[in-house]
């Protein structure tokens, strides 16, 4: 409505884009890796003075990615990464690859929230004409860089987008909406997700505890929340499996 009665505001910006060329991870072309889209978009990440957020439906990172973002975490800076849970990924596999580098994450203080599939599932009953919707995961990518700038696109940060899939995305400066996206991300994000937590004494292994809420009370859970057993062992057995270049 707002479109057909030209009354949508809108914002001005620069933007920059950022993709993988066609002959991505071609070897026989020198420096292959410089021309890839996260080439282009990591000196946003390694940039950012006070807030990086990721939204990341398949969050794969390798070594180097995870301790980049702990040392960002340790300095200082404010890192949020929203997933999807295991409940409401649709690839068992790749929960099992992102569980590799939680616990080292939320160790060095990155943030991380895990959408929360039991609300997803309540909110789902207003949409049943809709055919299909068996699960419903998350699947915007983007991130927000010191409430300034905001990406866009196709892409992941897990293996596949880094170095298979072709990607593509925008990154635009506009501190309106990046503050927007921020504060709204920041006030609503416990009402439909988890926030993953190391809980036990100093000196200690910590257990892990996910923490939400849920028809305005607080819930805590020790396990992996609203899956069975079965799935759980599978998790388990896939973390063994040196496949993580493949998710």
């Amino acid at each position: 409505n707002a479109l057909r009665d030209f009354s949508l505001e809108f914002q001005w910006g620069s933007s920059d884009i950022v993709n993988d060329p066609w002959w991505k991870r071609d070897d026989a072309r020198p420096g292959w890796e410089d021309a890839l889209l996260f080439t282009g978009l990591e000196p946003y990440i390694l940039d950012a003075e006070s807030e990086v957020i990721i939204v990341s439906p398949y969050f794969v990172p390798d070594s180097g990615i995870a301790a980049a973002l702990c040392d960002k975490a340790k300095s200082g800076v404010a890192v949020r990464i929203l997933t999807n849970s295991l409940a409401s990924n649709d690839v068992v596999a790749v929960h099992a690859g992102y569980t590799k580098y939680r616990r080292d994450l939320l160790e060095c203080g990155v943030e991380l929230f895990e959408l929360n599939e039991h609300l997803r599932a309540e909110q789902r009953k207003s949409f049943a004409w809709l055919g299909n919707l068996e699960k419903s995961s998350l699947h915007a990518k983007t991130m927000i860089f010191d409430r300034e700038k905001v990406f866009v696109g196709s892409f992941n940060l897990d293996q596949r987008s880094l170095y298979l899939n072709t990607e593509i995305g925008l990154v635009f400066d506009q501190p309106r909406i990046a503050r927007g996206a921020a504060e709204a991300f920041v006030k609503n994000i416990r009402n439909v997700a988890f926030e993953v937590q190391l809980v036990g004494e100093a000196g200690s292994r910590k257990s892990l505890r996910w923490e939400g809420i849920e028809g305005g009370e607080t819930v805590e859970l020790t396990s992996e929340p609203y899956v069975g057993f079965g799935t759980k062992a599978a998790v388990s057995i896939m973390r063994l499996f040196p496949v993580n270049w493949l998710l």
